[in-house]
């Protein structure tokens, strides 16, 4: 059941980013998400880009462009920290590769230098924003330039308490794998 489950959670994954999509069509944060036409129309839906957003699925849907997926951060932290503790409990080391596969993909989740994103002003209008390096975004979003190249960059919801109480979960996780190798290491050098 676990591979069953890993297969089709890997079939969502962003390449560009190593992060994972919540689902096919998903609307949310899509591609065109904060383009101020689009902003426009879902605060007429539920009052602000990023309002009730566990709602109205089909009318955000109609409301955002078709394109690219927004890719969620912590997803690839909740990995990390189930596959740790999956080889904390089972001594598998198929379970330790995925918790070093899954963390060392989050640790390349993490915003870089000069990064910018787009969120809504006070009045609604569109702006673009600064996001400091080495915070945890949402997600990664995109836009699409008008030479039809995909721009990916994070969410404004940089950095989001979620994702990064994932991450802290994950790193929890790392800490007790890495001290139970070096015990084991340890002791296999005794013998």
């Amino acid at each position: 059941m676990e591979a069953k489950i890993l297969k089709a959670v890997e079939s969502l994954s962003d390449p560009v980013t190593g992060a994972i999509r919540r689902y096919r069509g998903d609307s949310y944060q899509r591609m065109g998400f904060f383009r101020h036409v689009t902003m426009e129309k879902l605060a007429a839906i539920y009052g602000s880009p990023s309002g009730d957003a566990s709602s109205h699925f089909e009318a955000r849907n109609r409301a955002v462009p078709k394109g690219r997926e927004a890719a969620w951060t912590h997803f690839v932290w909740q990995l990390a920290a189930w596959s740790g503790e999956r080889f904390l409990e089972t001594g598998s080391m198929v379970y330790r590769r995925l918790h070093d596969h899954y963390f060392h993909r989050g640790m390349g989740l993490f915003t870089g230098v000069g990064e910018a994103s787009i969120d809504q002003d006070a009045k609604g209008a569109p702006r673009v924003i600064g996001i400091k390096p080495v915070r945890m975004p949402e997600c990664y979003i995109s836009e699409k330039t008008g030479r039809g190249r995909d721009l990916v960059f994070p969410s404004p919801h940089t950095p989001l308490n979620w994702a990064v109480g994932e991450m802290f979960s994950a790193f929890d996780v790392r800490r007790t794998v890495l001290a139970t190798h070096k015990a084991a290491r340890k002791a296999s050098k005794k013998r």
